[in-house]
């Protein structure tokens, strides 16, 4: 028998295959065959693309691990590290895009629960917070873009009215008087096991306000990163010869466009935003004079950078499995300075 259950999801996952198919036939065909073939790559172009995105998400690993001490959640670097790459693999290599998060989820889960309730909630609101600071860096890079190069005003209120909604957002996420009153509308509202995840993961976000250095650090971190991410778009239009690199011009136009195309590709509707981001790309390089072809070119590639970049992901898991919590010490602190004993030390209290 059919597994009735199953269908939505093979459904879901076949119209993704068939978006990203007709984008990328469409925009291909709109710019020409033949102008998406290069005459020459420059390969060490890429390989610095590749280097600087490996950096990256080494650094991004590092930003995560702010976001978990903001938390109180103290894990070894290198198991946030393992479990940063681990799930950067399984978010691009496979179709649904979130599953890497939720082995960072089960990760800290079993590395950092130690028997407390609300720490799975938190470790969750870390990661939450992780993909809401790296847009929100994104958006401001995307919007001073935009003001600078006069590009469009109603862009550029469109974007700043964005930034603004990121901003009460934030607000709501982590202030505890308004969560207080969120929390008693919460358990009226919601099933009783369902209002206490809700719960938890809210007071996981408010926790974050406790450390607000750390945070801020880690707000500080997420430019860097996205900067990055960026830098290797630009370095794939060098490789393909989509630009030169003795255009400042040019690699403005980059911190300005690039962001948007990341968030159009962050849109679930299609195989790791293959077709709306060469699409997206197409339709805003053009205003900045770099031709179709060459835009196509450079985010595929940028594409199979970030692919490559993933691949220690997979060593990582393929060495060390599925996320466990054995043989790891997690300290975790009271919110009164003390510490709770290590967990997952094999060590009975």
């Amino acid at each position: 028998m059919i597994d009735q259950k199953r269908i939505p999801t093979w459904l879901g996952s076949l119209a993704k295959i068939g978006v990203s198919a007709i984008m990328i036939s469409l925009v291909v065909w709109q710019v020409g065959p033949t102008a998406v073939v290069p005459e020459k790559i420059r390969w060490w172009y890429v390989v610095y693309a590749v280097i600087l995105f490996l950096l990256s998400n080494v650094l991004g690993s590092f930003q995560w691990n702010l976001l978990l001490r903001s938390a109180a959640i103290e894990l070894p670097t290198m198991k946030v590290l393992r479990a940063y790459f681990v799930a950067l693999f399984f978010n691009n290599f496979f179709i649904g895009g979130v599953g890497g998060d939720v082995l960072r989820a089960i990760d800290v889960s079993r590395n950092a629960n130690n028997g407390r309730a609300g720490h799975t909630e938190s470790g969750v609101a870390t990661i939450v917070m992780d993909r809401f600071l790296g847009l929100f860096t994104m958006l401001w890079f995307a919007g001073i873009g935009v003001e600078l190069a006069h590009d469009s005003r109603k862009a550029t209120l469109f974007i700043f009215g964005l930034l603004a909604l990121f901003v009460v957002a934030g607000i709501l996420l982590t202030s505890r008087r308004i969560g207080t009153r969120a929390d008693r509308l919460i358990t009226k509202l919601l099933p009783n096991r369902l209002a206490i995840v809700v719960v938890n993961l809210r007071a996981g976000f408010a926790s974050m306000r406790e450390r607000p250095g750390t945070l801020i650090l880690a707000a500080c971190m997420s430019w860097a990163v996205q900067g990055m991410r960026i830098l290797v778009h630009y370095l794939c239009a060098v490789g393909v010869g989509a630009i030169s690199i003795d255009d400042p011009a040019g690699l403005a136009a980059f911190f300005t466009y690039i962001p948007i195309v990341s968030i159009v590709a962050a849109i679930p509707i299609s195989i790791g935003g293959l077709g709306p981001r060469e699409t997206a790309a197409v339709m805003l390089f053009h205003r900045a004079g770099i031709v179709g072809g060459g835009v196509v070119t450079m985010e595929l590639l940028a594409h199979l950078v970030t692919l490559v970049s993933s691949l220690p992901g997979a060593i990582a898991f393929i060495i060390g499995g599925a996320p466990n919590g054995n043989n790891t010490a997690v300290h975790t602190s009271t919110g009164d300075g003390n510490e709770l004993p290590p967990s997952g030390t094999g060590e009975k209290a």
